[in-house]
């Protein structure tokens, strides 16, 4: 949701007196998603056994996104060139952003045995 609300733009589309709150409001956005994720993710641990409620989890994620995309202001500049030029920028970076995650997670899956230390299982003694 942080690309719709804070959509990438080109270089030099803006006013540069603003980048700085601009970016603030992006890494705000982020950093309200990657806490509040760190957060549920340390509830579901907590409510191992209890799976009726974590259904509510990924709900209190959705309520929170949406509050902070209501509650965050828009992109104060307004965009004074061409909107094919805009609409191309943002495509290639959804697209270069989309391929970095994806290698991103090939490899760290492929690695991710080589990493993870297992337990042998302990044989009862009697």
């Amino acid at each position: 949701m942080v690309a719709i609300k804070y959509p990438a733009n080109p270089p030099a589309v803006g006013d540069p007196e603003t980048i700085y709150y601009r970016q603030g409001l992006y890494v705000a956005y982020l950093a309200i998603s990657g806490f509040t994720a760190l957060a549920l993710a340390l509830l579901w641990n907590r409510l191992r056994e209890n799976k009726s409620k974590k259904i509510i989890l990924p709900l209190i994620y959705a309520a929170v996104m949406s509050a902070a995309y209501i509650g965050l202001p828009p992109n104060p500049d307004e965009i004074s060139i061409s909107m094919e030029l805009i609409h191309t920028f943002r495509s290639w970076t959804a697209i270069t952003i989309g391929m970095f995650w994806g290698i991103l997670g090939i490899l760290f899956g492929s690695l991710w045995d080589k990493f993870i230390t297992r337990q042998e299982p302990r044989l009862a003694t009697v």
